[in-house]
């Protein structure tokens, strides 16, 4: 493993986060077995929000299963284990500008503001308190110390598939300085093996992919409860084409995303998807796949990482979303510390609220939030 700060030199007393998740037991499993001092937390975040009736106590993580798997794997390593209850500060800063963000007509990648906000930042200071000098976490993804830039770099996990570089490109200089991703240099299959040959009960657990506090994997729902009097007060819009003829009726702006082609119920007789959403007109554009393609898209919130903040044009790799491929770019920064960005193979396609995140090779270079898209077509 790639890391170069004095934590990993001094073995120094490291907190690891434990979700009850396999990366985590794995990830605390190998620091233990490197030597480290280690005290395992685990984040309880939503069992403050009120949704759909009942308090979030069982949504997609920090159930009372994942709390007995994260003591037992504690246990197993003679550790000791931590609930640390961040939910107020959660709702605060996550979940209510996730819905802000909603009904902005954007999508928001809450998992990102997260790691930011809440794992890098309000723990960090919580710790420092406990005498704690770094952060661990089973994030496929690695840190590397450049001597001849004096920065720290954030780089790709070895897997590929498991590759989580993307959600993180907002940590600092100061977090990398202080942070351990054990798994960067393993497959997912390498970290199952691991942990079953330590018998820990959670080696063939499924995978989550929800929104922590969306346990059905439905915004819609939630945005129907956490903002009822809200979206009571939408009510119905209209679905137009890009020259502004309209093609149906919606129940709400709020359903929609952008590039979505499912559950629209237009009968166009041939596919339609999400080009646009305009919430102060209640109104949905849709447009043909060819349609959607974006010639440059602006970028603002930026994060620069493995690199000082640009001052003129450069060319980069861009992700614009999680599972995207990545493609080739020129970025153009602007006096206002925002960035045009502009495709450069091809057009493509990007939806405001997500992240775009640049590369050169293993390197992520910094990263923003995508603020607006300038079409190639009307």
């Amino acid at each position: 493993m790639t890391f170069s700060s004095d934590v990993t030199k001094q073995k120094a007393l490291t907190a690891v986060g434990m979700s009850g998740g396999v990366d985590s037991s794995v990830a605390a499993l190998l620091l233990h077995q490197q030597g480290y001092e280690l005290m395992g937390f685990t984040l309880k975040l939503t069992c403050d929000i009120f949704v759909g009736g009942s308090y979030l106590e069982e949504s997609s993580c920090c159930t009372a299963d994942d709390l007995i798997v994260a003591r037992g794997n504690c246990s197993l390593l003679g550790i000791e284990h931590r609930v640390i209850n961040f939910s107020a500060r959660f709702k605060n800063e996550i979940v209510e500008p996730f819905a802000d963000e909603y009904l902005k007509g954007r999508t928001p990648n809450p998992c990102i503001e997260c790691n930011r906000r809440i794992k890098w930042s309000a723990l960090t200071d919580y710790l420092a308190i406990e005498g704690v000098n770094a952060i661990a976490t089973g994030h496929y993804a690695r840190v590397n110390f450049n001597k001849i830039s004096g920065r720290y770099e954030l780089l790709r996990g070895k897997d590929r598939n498991k590759d989580q570089s993307y959600v993180l490109w907002g940590l600092s200089q100061e977090n990398l300085a202080h942070t351990l991703f054990p798994l960067g240099e393993l497959t997912k299959a390498e970290v199952r093996e691991l942990a079953a040959s330590r018998q820990m009960r959670n080696a063939h657990h499924p995978e989550s992919q929800d929104i922590c506090f969306v346990p059905d994997n439905n915004y819609r729902n939630f945005l129907r409860d956490y903002r009822r009097e809200k979206i009571e007060s939408i009510g119905e819009g209209v679905f137009t084409d890009i020259d502004g003829r309209i093609l149906g009726r919606h129940s709400g702006y709020w359903q929609f995303t952008i590039g979505q082609r499912r559950g629209l119920r237009l009968a166009m007789g041939k596919p339609v998807y999400v080009k646009n959403i305009i919430p102060e007109e209640n109104k949905v554009v849709v447009a043909e796949k060819e349609q959607l393609h974006e010639a440059a898209f602006v970028v603002s919130d930026t994060n620069w990482i493995s690199v000082e903040p640009p001052e003129k044009a450069f060319d980069a790799e861009v992700k614009v979303r999680y599972r995207h491929n990545g493609v080739a770019c020129r970025i153009n920064p602007l006096p206002n510390g925002k960035l045009i960005v502009n495709f450069t193979d091809a057009p493509d396609t990007t939806t405001p609220g997500q992240s775009a995140v640049f590369y050169d090779g293993e390197k992520v270079l910094g990263g923003g939030i995508i603020d607006k898209t300038v079409f190639e077509n009307k």
